[in-house]
């Protein structure tokens, strides 16, 4: 099974309380994901626990619908090998502060960036890539305007000239080799990881609402090291 540039699967949770509460308290209860870092969950520490708290729990499920029950035959081979080590995870709640450096203009958006080892290329100049990039939208529901996903097409040659290297600044005008994803609730949308992408800027949610984003993203090596 490949992955091409992305795989977009609706309805994700037939019911979708755990969801639902994990929206609640990323937004309401001011608490975020990780919990304590680090961001990394291995593959044999997916179950429940009651020792965990509230959150780590209901993102466990979360890891375990999208690519135990959803998505496990992108990962089946590198599980067979022992090569699948566990999940980097976090949250993304939009609108904060953020803006988008791009002919898009506007404040609320995510900027232009490749999923990666943060560690290994901020101390080492070192570009490591999981194994696949993952979105998972829990909410709001309804009467979100704006906050697509845009994935570039020509991968790491794009993020070359102009990611970090290249300043940020975003050409909107190759259209050719944009796709953009609308968000919808209870979506997840997966990615060859060495497409770029960001995220369009907010320009209406629900009262009290952010456009929500879980990253699910799976790894066959140590990170943060």
């Amino acid at each position: 099974m490949s992955v091409g540039p992305f795989i977009i699967i609706d309805d994700v949770f037939d019911d979708t309380t755990d969801i639902d509460r994990l929206y609640d308290l990323l937004v309401n209860e001011n608490v975020s994901i990780p919990v304590e870092p680090p961001n990394f969950i291995r593959m044999d520490d997916l179950e429940y626990s009651s020792e965990r708290s509230e959150v780590d729990n209901l993102l466990r499920k979360c890891i375990q619908k999208v690519w135990m029950d959803k998505l496990y035959a992108l990962l089946k081979d590198k599980d067979e090998r022992g090569e699948l080590i566990g999940f980097e995870s976090w949250n993304n709640n939009l609108p904060n502060d953020s803006q988008v450096k791009s002919l898009a203009g506007g404040i609320g958006g995510l900027n232009y960036h490749l999923d990666k080892d943060e560690v290994a290329y901020s101390q080492r100049g070192e570009l490591r890539l999981p194994i696949h990039a993952t979105a998972f939208y829990i909410g709001p529901k309804e009467g979100l305007n704006g906050g697509e996903l845009m994935i570039n097409t020509r991968g790491l040659e794009h993020d070359r000239e102009y990611g970090e290297a290249g300043g940020g600044l975003i050409d909107l005008d190759d259209s050719a080799n944009w796709i953009k994803i609308p968000w919808k609730y209870n979506r997840v949308a997966i990615l060859d990881s060495s497409c770029p992408h960001f995220v369009m800027p907010i320009v209406a949610t629900p009262q009290g609402g952010k456009r929500v984003t879980i990253a699910i993203n799976p790894w066959d090596r140590e990170i943060g090291k």
